[in-house]
């Protein structure tokens, strides 16, 4: 569960079981117990808010960077995040407790090429990520590819 939570945070399609993830199949089933540990670590993780971005080619053909804006302790994280949402922000909120998990600087729509931005909040785990082909997308300049805001 923990490591479906980090990928989630990065891709909010990557959930283990296609639209339900197992933290909520486990929670559905009440077994508070199974919940507990995975709990427990990303309670004491260090967390940051990561800028995402995918540029998508074609369907299935995307490449991405990650970049920590912010590390911290979790509460900071989502503190600094809830921070940077205005009154209109297009926000993901966590189901349990409610906190701003992610906020959509643009989503993508059903066109090829595309792009897609957002911060969100996950366990500390990358400082800097970006495939060599998104380094090369956004240095190309003018193009017929979408450009990341």
């Amino acid at each position: 569960m923990f490591l479906e939570h980090v990928a989630v945070a990065a891709n909010p399609r990557a959930a283990l079981f296609g639209s339900k993830s197992v933290a909520a199949l486990v929670t559905a089933d009440g077994n508070s117990e199974a919940l507990a540990e995975p709990q427990g670590r990303l309670a004491a993780a260090e967390h940051a808010v990561y800028d995402v971005r995918r540029v998508y080619q074609a369907k299935g053909i995307a490449a991405r960077s990650v970049i920590a804006v912010m590390v911290g302790t979790r509460g900071e994280a989502h503190r600094w995040l809830a921070a940077q949402a205005q009154p209109d922000s297009d926000t993901d909120r966590d189901h349990q407790d409610g906190t701003v998990t992610r906020i959509w600087l643009r989503r993508r729509v059903g066109t090829y090429p595309n792009v897609e931005q957002f911060l969100v909040v996950g366990p500390a785990r990358h400082r800097r990520q970006a495939a060599a082909r998104l380094r090369r997308l956004l240095a190309a300049g003018p193009q017929p590819h979408p450009r990341l805001v």
